[in-house]
């Protein structure tokens, strides 16, 4: 089993959902935007956006929350990995979108996090199973311990 986003339908995979991760505008602390209590998804339209690799959760998500702009998004800068995002965003290359618990992954020294709103965005984090196979006793317990601790 394992910790992870939704998967694909196609893929042989059970989902069990355990929270929604929402996203954050990720800036510097010197930034204007940082003082905000939120910022909308229209922003990314009008300053310089780093963006996850194509392939990543994380974009597929991003990208759809810029399709439902009026105005287009034109990201100046990909990014590789979380840390490597913060480490872009201190360096002033420009703002990303990044879901919370990945702000972990980041050094977050120099960095803001602001809740993006209008829309609120979130990606879905559950246990995932392999189909048609048993898990032993001991991960199923782990398993149900997880689903209660997020039930509370």
């Amino acid at each position: 089993f394992g910790l992870s986003v939704r998967p694909q339908p196609r893929q042989r995979l059970q989902y069990r959902h355990l929270r929604d991760d929402p996203f954050v505008l990720l800036c510097r602390k010197d930034d204007p935007l940082a003082t905000r209590a939120s910022a909308p998804w229209s922003v990314f339209a009008t300053r310089a956006c780093i963006v996850s690799a194509p392939n990543s959760s994380i974009r597929q998500i991003t990208d759809a929350a810029f399709l439902r702009l009026r105005t287009p998004v034109r990201p100046v800068l990909e990014f590789p990995s979380v840390a490597a995002c913060g480490a872009m965003v201190a360096a002033g290359l420009g703002i990303a979108a990044l879901p919370v618990l990945a702000l972990e992954l980041a050094n977050m020294a120099e960095l803001a996090a602001v809740p993006l709103a209008r829309p609120a965005v979130t990606r879905p984090i559950g246990l995932v199973t392999r189909v048609g196979r048993s898990l032993p006793p001991v991960a199923r317990a782990f398993m149900d311990s997880l689903a209660l601790d997020q039930a509370q």
